[in-house]
């Protein structure tokens, strides 16, 4: 399938459209693409909304254009917790996303899904918003 040839649908909440994929892809010879895989770029965190709107899925297919790759990321629930954005606590739904690397990244999104943080332990990496998302209600 050519790259060119995504469906796009509207995503409520998201103010934009999202390319799904399907088919055989040019851009990853030999490999089938799963049907509904996300493009998942490294250390873009803001994508991972895509990843918590597929959740409660146990795995998610996603493509990694910087290391043209198509991996499964196996998604783990973490519950709820509280945390702290901008001095508000916030009560947000945690899950991990692992890749068959071992890689871990723990996902903290609000009930609609909207990214609060993202951290990748073995890198000592952590993204953040700075305010919390408007219309949430804090703890």
């Amino acid at each position: 399938m050519d790259l060119a040839a995504w469906q796009c649908a509207p995503l409520p909440g998201c103010g934009g459209r999202v390319g799904l994929l399907s088919g055989t892809s040019s851009w990853l010879p030999g490999q089938r693409v799963a049907d509904g895989a996300l493009l998942l770029d490294d250390d873009v965190f803001h994508q991972f909304y895509f990843v918590a709107r597929r959740r409660p899925a146990a795995t998610v297919a996603v493509i990694v254009p910087r290391r043209n790759r198509q991996v499964m990321l196996r998604l783990t629930d973490r519950g709820q917790q509280t945390i702290d954005i901008a001095g508000q606590p916030l009560v947000a739904i945690s899950f991990s996303a692992t890749s068959p690397d071992g890689l871990e990244r723990q996902v903290w999104v609000d009930a609609e899904g909207r990214v609060l943080r993202v951290a990748i332990p073995s890198q000592g990496l952590l993204a953040q918003r700075d305010d919390p998302p408007k219309g949430v209600v804090s703890r």
